[in-house]
Formats: C-alpha cells, sequence, structure tokens
C-alpha cells in the first residue's frame, strides 16, 4: 500500500488520479539506545532510506508523477543532487513516462546518478550548480508538456508530509523535537504542514550546511534554498528553528548513527542528529531525527571516512596482528577538510543496509509491534584487491614435451538463474490507530 491509497483521504487526489506507488511509505521509526543514553533524551529515527528508491522523496514523487499523468503530461523534469533524480527516474518509468534530469556537473553521486539512467531517464549534467540546473528545468517545464517535479510541485509536499502522520501514528503521540536535513527546505515545510493538519506543534528543528555550497553532504549542497521564504515564515511563527552544523559535525553524528545504532545512512541525512546534539533539551525529551537517504547512495563516502580495509594472510596470527590494538568503534578516517575531493576518489566500499527494528518507548500505551529487513551488501569491482596466489613447490620433475594433440576447446559455463533475481524486502510498521 502506497501513500496514495493510505492517505487518500488527506491528499488532493480524486477519482481520476491513478494509484501510482512503488510501495512507498511506512518507513521504520527505530530507536536509538545507545544515542538516547549519550543525549540523555528518548531518540527514534524516522529511516526514509527504506523507501523504493532509497530516500524520502518517494513519497512526493508518488503523488506529483501521478497528478501528471491525470493532466495529460508528455513527460516529466527535474533538477537534482541526486536523489530527486533516482526518484523522479523511477516513479516517471512506473507511469510510461518519459523523464529528463538535469544535474550539476560532476555535483553528485555516481550511484545516484546510475539510479536515474537504469530506469531509461535522460540524464544530462548543466555547468553550473544546482540552482542554475533548477532554472532551466522550470523553463523546461514553460515551454510546455514536461511537468516540473521538484518540490515547488505542491503535491511533492502533500505527499512528503505524510511521513509527519507516521511519526504521530508510531509513537502514539506527537514527539517533543523533530530534527531533519535541510537542503532545499521542502521536506521541513512537508513536516510543518503534517503536523500542522494534525493540529500538533513540535518543535522543528532544520539543520543546514555551514558550508552550503561546498558541504560535503551532497544531497544538502545547495546555496539557494527554493524554499527559504516558507522557512523564514516559520521561523518567524515560531514553529520551526533552523540550525548550522558544519561538515565535521556532520561526520561525528554519520560516524556515531553507523557505530553506535547500526544505522547506514548518507552523510546528508546525519545532519538532523548532529543539530540535536547542539540543542539544549530536557532530559528523557521524545526526539525523532528523519534520515532522508540511504548509505549506499553515496558509497564513496565510506572510502573517505571509516577505516580502510586491509589484506590478510588466512592465518590466525596474521589476523590477530591486524585486528590487535584495533578499537573498533574509533574512526581512523578523514576530517572534513579531507573529504572535498570525495566525487572523484575511488568508490570501493563494502556496505551493509540498516537492519532495522520498528520500536516504540516503553512506555507507550500502543502494541508492540517489530518487523525486520534484510540486509544488501555491495562492492565495486573497480577497487577489489586480488589474493595472492599461493606459491607451488618448488621441487618438480621435468616439464614432458609439448604434446603434439590439438589444444582442447575450453568448456563454456553459463551461469544458472534457476532461483531468480534476488529482491529486497522493506520492513513495514504496523500503524497504530492516531
Amino acid at each position: 500500500m502506497g501513500v496514495i491509497e493510505r492517505y487518500r483521504d488527506r491528499l488532493p487526489v480524486g477519482p481520476d488520479t491513478p494509484e501510482l506507488t512503488l510501495g512507498e511509505g511506512s518507513t521504520p521509526l527505530v530507536s536509538a539506545p545507545r544515542l538516547s543514553a549519550q543525549l540523555g533524551v528518548e531518540l527514534f529515527l524516522k529511516c526514509e532510506a527504506m523507501n523504493p528508491t532509497g530516500s524520502f522523496k518517494d513519497r512526493g514523487m508518488a503523488v506529483a508523477v501521478a497528478k501528471a499523468v491525470e493532466g495529460g503530461a508528455v513527460g516529466i523534469v527535474c533538477a537534482s543532487t541526486g536523489n530527486t533524480a533516482a526518484s523522479a527516474a523511477a516513479y516517471a518509468a512506473r507511469a510510461g513516462l518519459p523523464a529528463i534530469v538535469l544535474h550539476p556537473a560532476g555535483g553528485i553521486s555516481l550511484a545516484k546518478q546510475a539510479q536515474a539512467r537504469a530506469a531509461g531517464a535522460r540524464v544530462l549534467e548543466v555547468r553550473g550548480t544546482f540552482d542554475d540546473a533548477l532554472r532551466a528545468s522550470m523553463e523546461l517545464a514553460e515551454s510546455g508538456g514536461y511537468v516540473l517535479v521538484n518540490s515547488i510541485d505542491p503535491n511533492r509536499i502533500e505527499g512528503q508530509k505524510t511521513a509527519a502522520f507516521e511519526v504521530v501514528e508510531e509513537l502514539g503521540r506527537v514527539p517533543d523535537v523533530v530534527a531533519l536535513p535541510y537542503g532545499g527546505g521542502g521536506n521541513t515545510c512537508a513536516y510543518a504542514k503534517g503536523f500542522g493538519e494534525l493540529g500538533a506543534r513540535p518543535r522543528l528543528v532544520a539543520a543546514e550546511a555551514a558550508e552550503r555550497s561546498d558541504t560535503l553532504a551532497s544531497a544538502i549542497r545547495i546555496s539557494e534554498p527554493v524554499h527559504r521564504s516558507e522557512i523564514d515564515e516559520l521561523v518567524a511563527a515560531g514553529r520551526a528553528e533552523v540550525t548550522t552544523v558544519t561538515d565535521d559535525e556532520i561526520i561525528d553524528a554519520w560516524r556515531a548513527l553507523a557505530r553506535s545504532e547500526g544505522v547506514f545512512c548518507e552523510p546528508a541525512s546525519a545532519a538532523g542528529v548532529a543539530a540535536v546534539r547542539r540543542l539544549e533539551l530536557e532530559p528523557g525529551s521524545l526526539v525523532v531525527c528523519v534520515l532522508t537517504g540511504h548509505g549506499l547512495k553515496d558509497p564513496a563516502a565510506v572510502d573517505l571516512l571509516a577505516t580502510a580495509t586491509e589484506v590478510v594472510d588466512p592465518r590466525l596470527e596474521s589476523i590477530l596482528e591486524a585486528v590487535s590494538g584495533t578499537s573498533f568503534t574509533s574512526s581512523g578516517a578523514r576530517t572534513a577538510a579531507g573529504w572535498k575531493s570525495r566525487e572523484k576518489a575511488p568508490t570501493s566500499c563494502r556496505a551493509t543496509a540498516p537492519i532495522s527494528r520498528c520500536a516504540r518507548s516503553r512506555s507507550s500505551p500502543i502494541r508492540r509491534t517489530t518487523t525486520s529487513a534484510s540486509s544488501t551488501a555491495s562492492r565495486s569491482s573497480a577497487g577489489s584487491v586480488r589474493a595472492r596466489p599461493r606459491s607451488r613447490p618448488v621441487s618438480s620433475p621435468e616439464p614432458p614435451p609439448p604434446s603434439s594433440s590439438p589444444t582442447p576447446t575450453p568448456r563454456s559455463f553459463s551461469a544458472s538463474t534457476s532461483k531468480g533475481t534476488p529482491t529486497i524486502s522493506r520492513p513495514r510498521c504496523a500503524a497504530a490507530s492516531a
């Protein structure tokens, strides 16, 4: 069940709106006991990485593309730092529409670009910034036929507000604090709208990068937020606040999420956690941090921010020598200053998707429900290391003379596909009635 079917009565859809879905929404709310203990609060993580294309964008994209189909669009267009591109391409393919994606040249991770290309989108790299790509996308949409599906489209905000509904449904109450990354500002507006429709006023914290145009967190690398005026209005009305975090703070939060809680997100997703670390909160406050994208969206970050791998011999002594004195919670990683050339770095890494539990407070009156997720792993073949071959005995007899018989034809082998293509299952949270 997607967001259109689940929240039809709260969305601007009608009988002619197709129920376009890839199964978006109903993402897990994961308790973070170790970070909770460190911060003195009760912290939960809204894992939006478990949406179909790996980011929160899918909620709004389902509604935006469905409305484009309803309106007779010939195609869709978007500007993107990566996640919008992947989502737009996937939902356009689902709807049978062509998609055009514009992104700043060299400004997004190869993994995100690969998602858009695999789904058949026409991906164009613009010589300029994200803002330049957005202006060009708007011009194309205004020329007729193509619908712009960036968050300027109010249907995107409508779809993304459903995450706020789920947070309240899962917790059984309104959280005291909700923190999330602030790039273009659309998601902050969406959460404010969702909570507003519920009559709720949590402390909404939007975390922006100190160096917006050059931050390591590519998903929020937007120098001029398109929703800045709306965010300013929310701040003036006391409905939101903006907290600035440095790249080093983002790195520390990203590492803490993976190593303390086992949740692997892209660096930008950790901005909300970095912001919460800056806040002065009442002990025991109920806090939700929104993790907007999966770690596999930006695998190059692992090579640059995490401990490097090491090749060892397959002997106990060699393994013990390698791990002796190793702290498995230490970083062994670079600072933000050494991270800036990330797009040109090798992308070899081994990363594991988070194993999530849909958790609630012990004191929550609603029924406990748990879900499980299968894990995924990937390794770049370009950066893999060949194992050293075992040496052969030197005491071998004199080799026989060459045979005059013809060289046998090598046998060909084909991979069996009898078991089918493996699929990735996404955990679902059973929503309690609000």
